[in-house]
């Protein structure tokens, strides 16, 4: 059975306040409150935005037609990078 790529061209949402979510911790096990705190907000969201760059890089250089839109600060949406 051959594998065929169904596309070479997605979007990605890079996030403008990558955060803890309160309105969905309590049904997430992937979130963890010790996140919670404004002290760490700023270390998580420079992070993703790395990790997200990184992403980016990677799937263009295997020639991955990636379109990035911005998110907005206002209002925050701390899961607007999973569209």
């Amino acid at each position: 059975m051959v594998l065929t790529q169904s596309t070479n061209h997605i979007i990605m949402i890079r996030p403008a306040c990558f955060c803890f979510n309160t309105e969905t911790a309590i049904s997430n096990a992937f979130q963890n409150d010790q996140y919670a705190d404004l002290s760490s907000a700023d270390k998580i969201q420079q992070q993703a935005l790395k990790e997200f760059d990184h992403m980016v890089e990677k799937l263009r250089s295997n020639d991955v037609h990636v379109d990035v839109f911005d998110d907005t600060l206002s209002p925050i949406k701390p899961d607007a990078i999973f569209p």
